[in-house]
């Protein structure tokens, strides 16, 4: 988004075809890339977005080569921007069917092992430390994960409050 927005920018200075401008977006994030890697201040997850990035950058470089005919800058970018709207539809169309994918999972450990067995409590550890699971659903959400984690919370909280009033009968037994 962010090579997308600077080729916008530069659209009516540029002297430049759009596919040499897309090029140049590239190996700039190329660059930074080979910076991070070479400064060690680049983690994996930055090193992957960066890769990403420039993957989706190639893949509408080709789709501009394959279907544009203008010398238009701004007509080409109307392509760009279009192949980028379809790429993000994509996108929010597979997190959408994963979200899908998560709250089944939930429905499914429910059916069989029931609401409050040590299933659901796995199932929610694991998608809790799992960085992954755990930035997906933190940044799109899951609403039955949310559930049973506030019901493990409170169950986890009632056994602490039961072990302290334990604990304060010992200590009334023993005065």
């Amino acid at each position: 988004f962010g090579a997308l927005k600077e080729i916008r920018g530069n659209l009516d200075t540029s002297d430049e075809n759009m596919v040499v401008l897309l090029k140049a977006q590239q190996k700039e994030l190329d660059k930074e890339v080979s910076r991070g890697i070479k400064a060690s201040n680049l983690s994996a997850d930055d090193r992957t977005a960066l890769e990403r990035g420039m993957k989706m950058l190639e893949q509408i470089t080709q789709f501009l080569i394959k279907n544009s005919d203008a010398n238009d800058l701004h007509k080409e970018f109307a392509l760009v921007r279009k192949e980028f709207d379809a790429i993000k539809t994509g996108f929010h169309q597979k997190t959408t069917a994963t979200g899908s994918r998560l709250s089944n999972a939930f429905c499914f450990c429910e059916d069989v092992f029931g609401a409050e067995g040590n299933e659901i409590l796995i199932l929610v550890t694991e998608l809790t430390v799992n960085a992954y699971s755990s930035s997906f659903i933190g940044k799109y959400g899951c609403q039955e994960y949310f559930d049973h984690n506030q019901s493990l919370l409170f169950y986890e909280r009632q056994k602490t409050i039961i072990s302290e009033l334990e604990a304060l009968e010992q200590q009334d037994l023993d005065d």
